[in-house]
């Protein structure tokens, strides 16, 4: 299957997008984020059915029960759409986005509120806690990439974040088998306590845990390959026990750097088949 992704791609592309996506609903931020509280405000201006807001304020506890609802589902069938797309311009407003107006909501909720609330939850979470509607949603997130930041405008690639599960990998060995592969993998302390110093430096516990699966992506951010396959495993480990800055370093460290450089990456997102975590 694996529909639902996050794509880095050129801004010249949203005519393309638009068209291709027409039997879709199509969210588009444009260049309107400078801050959380304004991605909010159009999820919950297109997507609250239910006076969420109204009723519960302004939050991510919110946010998450808008984007999560069956009736995001029901409301896209009674639309008769076949999907849902979300663009977002990576303005430099954007890219700047720290802190905004509600302590720790920044650029790192943002994108964990697309990754981990509409593509997890609509490619495996929902799709498992109501089967018997068969409730997935096809998404795709496009982050559009001013051509005067890249090198090379003619590059014809585009820079993905997939969602998949273990049943998925079969799909992902030989959809993408001419690529460069590696493999990222999240370790607990009593698989790396032994590892010499070297790599750990005094760090015990969750810092250790911490340390050795950024130095992973550290090395994928210093390969050179033109064509790379990253699959990262036991994802849902990872988003419970590292901080979600991580979301940050993958989507602007590698995926949007490395597009800018001229280097094509896919990078999976391996879940377990069931919500067994």
């Amino acid at each position: 299957m694996l529909p639902n992704r996050l794509i880095i791609t050129k801004k010249s592309k949203r005519e393309e997008i638009y068209k291709k996506s027409e039997n879709k609903w199509i969210i588009d931020f444009e260049d309107k984020i400078k801050s959380w509280s304004n991605f909010y405000d159009i999820i919950q201006k297109e997507m609250d059915f239910w006076d969420y807001n109204e009723r519960f304020g302004k939050g991510d506890h919110t946010y998450s029960d808008i984007v999560g609802d069956l009736i995001v589902f029901e409301k896209m069938k009674e639309r008769k759409r076949e999907g849902m797309v979300f663009i977002l311009d990576y303005t430099e407003d954007f890219r700047k986005i720290k802190d905004c107006d509600e302590k720790n909501y920044n650029k790192s909720t943002i994108y964990y509120d697309l990754v981990y609330s509409l593509l997890v939850e609509w490619y495996r979470d929902n799709r498992i806690m109501f089967k018997e509607w068969n409730a997935s949603i096809d998404i795709e997130i496009y982050i559009l990439i001013e051509e005067n930041s890249i090198k090379n405008k003619d590059i014809n690639f585009d820079n993905e974040l997939i969602i998949a599960t273990e049943s998925d990998r079969n799909d992902v060995r030989q959809q993408y088998k001419n690529y460069d592969k590696t493999k990222i993998r999240f370790f607990d302390y009593d698989e790396i306590k032994n590892l010499p110093n070297i790599f750990l430096d005094n760090k015990r516990g969750f810092e250790a845990e911490n340390f050795i699966f950024f130095y992973q992506l550290e090395k994928i951010n210093a390969d050179n390959s033109k064509q790379l396959k990253v699959v990262i495993s036991n994802s849902m480990e990872i988003f419970h026990n590292l901080s979600i800055y991580l979301l940050v370093y993958i989507i602007d460290k590698i995926l949007i750097e490395k597009f800018i450089e001229e280097k094509e990456i896919k990078m999976f997102m391996i879940f377990a088949n069931e919500l067994a975590e």
